[in-house]
């Protein structure tokens, strides 16, 4: 299963077509569908590490935390809670823009998405020069 999860993570192909998939907004459902894949490939360090270094996976994710229904909220949520659980790919975090209020909004959310924000903010946290960045985001609001 990890060499069938190396593949897929490696291949941009498809990385790029799970994220024409949630960009295209056609379908909900398939856009659900195309974050949860993309959060269950980012398992293993090597693969969360790519999959950040794409250039357009986290800003995609990241919109669909803040404009998405309550599923592909949760669904992006548990995303950004796997990609962010090596600190290597803090620096893609925090140079995305929107991502510190889509962090904020997920965690005014009830439930699930909320707990995986909050994974998230714990992942970020572990890095050093992060935690201020967070405290200091609109007058400690995300805290």
């Amino acid at each position: 299963l990890k060499s069938a999860h190396a593949t897929l993570a490696n291949n941009d192909k498809i990385i790029k077509g799970m994220v024409n998939v949630i960009d295209s907004g056609v379908c909900s459902a398939a856009s659900v569908d195309a974050i949860w894949i993309l959060s269950n490939l980012a398992f293993t360090d090597f693969n969360c590490e790519m999959l950040t270094l794409h250039p357009k996976l986290l800003n995609s994710i990241i919109t669909c935390s803040i404009e998405g229904d309550s599923s592909m909220k949760n669904e992006a949520s548990a995303a950004l809670m796997n990609l962010s659980a090596i600190k290597s790919s803090h620096k893609q975090f925090v140079n995305c823009e929107n991502f510190l209020e889509a962090l904020r909004k997920l965690l005014l959310n009830d439930g699930e998405s909320r707990s995986r924000a909050a994974g998230t903010l714990r992942n970020l946290a572990a890095s050093q020069n992060i935690p201020m960045l967070l405290i200091s985001y609109k007058n400690g609001s995300i805290l």
